[in-house]
């Protein structure tokens, strides 16, 4: 588990909310997590 996954999870957010994040995290495993999660994917591109 990487650690954008990590804080992926433990921000324990609501489904549908955006998850932003800078875009050094940007990779096909980063842009899943929150999907995985019901959550929209804001990670810079």
């Amino acid at each position: 588990m990487t650690f954008f996954e990590e804080n992926v999870k433990q921000a324990n957010n609501q489904k549908g909310v955006m998850v932003l994040y800078d875009k050094g995290a940007a990779s096909k495993a980063n842009s899943t997590a929150p999907k995985e999660q019901k959550l929209r994917d804001g990670i810079m591109a």
